[in-house]
């Protein structure tokens, strides 16, 4: 059984493995040995030599374990989450006993600097299996629970499909919705809730709700940088033992999400190399990509609140009493949307008042009458709103 299309398994030749396995140490495996587990910080690119192991999505409040693909001889398991830092939510282990080779995140990342050839090939693989994973049994190792109504939710909801992560949407006024939270005992209180794989999942399948006020999806990611502590980004010491000098390393920090507003457009068609067009979306997704294959790290969200200039390096304190510190900082400030001078207008933003115009607030304002204004409601409603709304003539320039 395997949801992973062509593309994700990429034919290496003889000359390819070796220089695959040149970065990692072999280990011989028994059936039923755990490569990774679900919610672990950082796990090995696994190279399978002999035997076979499989990857599975573990058993939730509604679905019984499902394996989403098997990796034999010759091919190697692993997911976007390598490149971006993001905590496994998916776990593997050995089907067929045998060899593999472990390539460490230190290795990989030496990999990924100095084989561009390899490095190309990875990556396709892995963009490839996160597509699949994302409509496949994989999204339903995170489920975020809540109101179609709800700011908080919708929050949740555009964060995890910005950051292209495997996930599923339950509104709470439905049997499902109703059923999955009598399963992790949530209240309408705790709404809405994030129920993910937990680092024990070989044992214990979910954690208990979390409120989503908490940094529950972004740790979970592997987005944010930490908090309580001074970090300096200085140089690394590559799995060879070899130190890397000169080595740009940077770290960028995004208050909401990394894409800002170009990210929550419906459809870019003038940007160079996209002849039939691009959602922001997907195009900001490719770039985070791309800056993460080049050693970036994006941590979202995570505000930054002040700039101290007074010390040999600079000081950059995020909202969560990290104190970060640089050589050289960039600061784009970004925009803010302005609001009309309305009653109670911040208790509907989110909730029925939307400064943008995706798949998630389209389908949240369903057959009902929308209005809009402002520069991008021609594009709103030529994109979005004449798929779902009643009225999209209504949105005006």
């Amino acid at each position: 059984m395997t949801y992973y299309g062509d593309e994700a398994f990429p034919a290496l030749s003889d000359e390819q493995w070796a220089r695959l396995q040149a970065y990692g140490s072999a280990q011989e495996v028994e059936s039923g040995a755990l490569l990774w587990g679900a919610g672990e910080a950082t796990y090995d690119l696994i190279l399978v030599d002999s035997g076979e192991a499989e990857v599975a999505r573990a058993a939730t409040a509604r679905a019984t374990e499902a394996v989403v693909a098997r990796f034999g001889t010759g091919q190697f398991a692993g997911e976007l989450g390598l490149l971006t830092g993001q905590a496994t939510y998916l776990s593997s282990r050995v089907s067929k006993p045998g060899q593999v080779h472990r390539i460490s995140p230190v290795c990989f990342r030496q990999l990924m600097d100095e084989d561009p050839d390899l490095s190309d090939v990875i990556l396709r693989a892995l963009m490839a299996r996160r597509r699949n994973l994302r409509g496949g049994e994989a999204a339903r190792s995170i489920g975020i629970l809540g109101s179609e109504m709800s700011a908080g939710a919708l929050a949740l909801r555009t964060y995890a499909a910005g950051q292209q992560l495997p996930h599923t949407w339950v509104e709470i006024d439905t049997p499902a919705g109703a059923a999955l939270a009598r399963a992790v005992t949530a209240a309408g209180a705790d709404l809405p809730v994030v129920i993910t794989p937990d680092r024990g999942a070989a044992r214990r399948h979910t954690r208990p709700a979390s409120r989503a006020s908490g940094p529950v999806l972004p740790a979970h990611r592997g987005a944010a940088p930490g908090s309580g502590h001074r970090r300096r980004w200085p140089g690394w010491t590559g799995c060879r033992g070899l130190r890397r000098v000169g080595r740009l390393r940077t770290l960028l920090l995004d208050a909401v999400a990394a894409g800002g507003q170009a990210a929550a457009s419906s459809r870019i068609e003038n940007y160079l190399g996209f002849t039939s067009g691009i959602s922001g979306a997907e195009l900001t997704g490719r770039a985070a990509v791309q800056a993460q294959k080049f050693g970036a790290r994006i941590a979202s969200p995570s505000q930054a609140a002040r700039l101290d200039t007074t010390h040999e390096r600079l000081r950059i304190m995020p909202t969560d009493d990290t104190t970060i510190e640089a050589r050289a900082v960039v600061i784009a400030t970004g925009a803010r949307y302005r609001s009309l001078p309305l009653d109670r207008w911040a208790e509907f933003e989110g909730a029925g008042i939307y400064f943008a115009a995706t798949e998630l607030e389209a389908t949240a304002c369903g057959p009902g009458p929308v209005a809009g204004g402002a520069n991008s409601a021609g594009q709103a409603a030529l994109y979005r709103w004449t798929r779902h709304c009643r009225h999209p003539d209504r949105a005006r320039q």
